[in-house]
């Protein structure tokens, strides 16, 4: 198995144990008068500790290379941060 495959099969075991609500657009009321919604449609990046970094500023680095990378490849997401398919800026 390829480490692109790999990548993705793990991504969707990942996700897969995500709450569903998650990915569903959420809708909030502004006020009672008027009826406007705002949709907010998340892209989440995730990195886990240790496994990606051993402190914060690392982890949540990780996290938002994760989260650009998703936004890039489509909207609405949650994807885990890989070395492999992403890399850090310098």
């Amino acid at each position: 198995m390829n480490s692109s495959s790999s990548f993705a099969k793990k991504q969707r075991m990942r996700r897969s144990n995500l709450p569903k609500n998650c990915f569903q657009e959420s809708q909030i009321a502004m006020n009672s008068q008027q009826q406007q919604l705002i949709s907010c449609l998340p892209d989440i990046g995730i990195s886990i500790y240790p496994e990606h970094g051993q402190d914060v500023a690392t982890l949540l680095k990780k996290a938002d290379v994760a989260m650009y990378y998703i936004k890039d490849k489509g909207k609405n997401n949650v994807i885990f941060y890989d070395e492999i398919a992403m890399t850090l800026p310098t």
